[in-house]
């Protein structure tokens, strides 16, 4: 699962425009951290975790499970991302 920060795109549905917000500054490279999870890692860890990486300005946060995500940290990324400003799931993949 990948997560990015720095897009933002408006519809207004009255005059049909379409208006793309760039929040960081494009001449600088992205930065990009891997989150490593474990299976039996405690949720609030792995909240703290997103933060941290969201809080420290990484625009790509790459975030990688050892089998696959469990329920309550796929219910956990979603939740983060619904909360945090900018921040998105941009791709899912699954290596089984």
């Amino acid at each position: 699962m990948q997560l990015e920060t720095g897009r933002q795109s408006l519809v207004d549905s009255a005059t049909k425009r379409f208006a793309l917000y760039l929040l960081y500054d494009p001449i600088r490279k992205a930065r990009k951290i891997v989150l490593d999870t474990q299976a039996q890692e405690p949720g609030r860890f792995l909240k703290r975790r997103i933060v941290a990486a969201y809080v420290g300005s990484f625009d790509n946060i790459q975030m990688k499970a050892e089998k696959r995500f469990t329920d309550e940290q796929h219910n956990i990324i979603l939740e983060i991302t619904e909360a945090l400003f900018g921040l998105e799931v941009t791709e899912v993949a699954s290596i089984a």
